[in-house]
């Protein structure tokens, strides 16, 4: 609870936790959303650049971009989420006995580790594909298997840590079981950088397999996903240029959001930067704060978010924000002075008296 409460006290937490629940909404209800069917051809309408009709315009063949946009988020983020199970899952069962067991097994295991982290990601998802055929479940199960080293590595490694704890021996005391010290003991105080790598490797397998996609090697037309969208597109890109901007917007957007709450999450995790980042700012007078009362109505709402998000950020900037919104600033005490212990006023200098 303690950090949940800091996680949503820093602005890009805030920030990246806001857009991907708007795409998680928007995947989980994205046909009921659509306003036009991503699949049905209408040529008499093609490459049109935005208006009332397609906020977005449409694509060679008519197809509302909008519509296959909102479509394509459920591709993508099922994409991203199980290809990091696939990785997730492939980690733990090589990563956690080579930590657990060591010796032979422990060499063997972070040899094969070395062998794959010695191909670049893409490179190697692109054999595996070559291997399995193109198709999405092959492209998610390529950027999986592709992930699975990274995860094996950072597994064992947070094993080794805690295989001589007393944790464990208190564990084999009682009469625990291997499988069940691992299980039970190790993999729940493991699960802290696990957690935070899985979701920075979720922003990664979305813009791997939008690669795979873009290079025809993943989803399959009349899909619309983000990558293949972005593949059709190329090569409408100097006249209709709306085509390659609205997908490419859109990966950058969950990629971005996905590292900033990875990010966020990891200096939280680590103790030499928590206390740095859960420092209390200074407090807000409740008298400077009547958003209800701000004269636009248009602006209540991106007032609020700053609200939440700028203390965190710079509490005196948001501190002068609000007695100017509320036209009120109050009389300055001695409390108010930060930079002084309390009880004792700053010297001033004398004042100059003419000769």
């Amino acid at each position: 609870m303690k950090l949940w409460k800091l996680l949503l006290r820093n602005p890009s937490a805030v920030l990246g936790l806001g857009v991907l629940l708007i795409l998680v909404l928007v995947a989980t209800v994205g046909p009921a959303l659509a306003p036009f069917s991503p699949y049905i051809q209408n040529l008499t309408n093609k490459l049109q650049s935005p208006n009332s009709a397609n906020w977005l315009g449409t694509d060679e063949f008519g197809r509302d971009i909008l519509s296959r946009l909102i479509v394509g988020s459920r591709f993508s983020l099922t994409v991203g989420l199980i290809s990091v199970v696939v990785g997730l899952a492939g980690g733990l069962i090589l990563g956690g006995p080579a930590g657990f067991y060591r010796g032979r097994l422990d060499q063997v295991t972070m040899m094969l580790c070395d062998i794959l982290l010695a191909f670049p990601g893409v490179l190697l998802a692109l054999a595996i594909v070559a291997v399995l055929g193109p198709g999405l479940l092959n492209a998610m199960l390529a950027v999986g298997l592709s992930s699975i080293p990274i995860f094996a590595r950072l597994i064992r490694a947070q094993f080794l840590a805690l295989v001589e704890s007393v944790l464990v021996e208190s564990a084999r005391a009682a009469g625990a079981s291997n499988a069940r010290i691992m299980l039970h003991h190790l993999l729940p105080n493991s699960l802290g950088p696990v957690i935070v790598q899985a979701i920075l490797r979720t922003g990664s397998a979305i813009l791997t397999a939008a690669t795979l996609s873009f290079l025809g090697l993943g989803a399959q037309p009349p899909e619309p996903e983000w990558g293949a969208m972005l593949s059709a597109a190329r090569v409408y890109v100097l006249v209709a240029p709306h085509l390659a901007i609205s997908p490419g917007l859109a990966i950058t957007v969950a990629v971005i959001a996905i590292n900033l709450v990875g990010d966020t999450l990891r200096d939280l995790l680590d103790p030499r930067l928590r206390d740095r980042l859960s420092a209390v700012p200074p407090r807000i007078s409740k008298s400077a704060i009547r958003i209800s009362k701000f004269p636009f109505p248009f602006l209540r709402f991106p007032v609020s978010l700053f609200l939440v998000s700028a203390p965190a950020a710079n509490p005196c900037v948001a501190h002068l924000f609000l007695a100017l919104l509320a036209s009120e600033i109050r009389p300055r005490k001695p409390s108010d002075d930060f930079s002084e212990p309390l009880g004792r006023q700053p010297e001033r200098p004398p004042l100059c008296v003419p000769c």
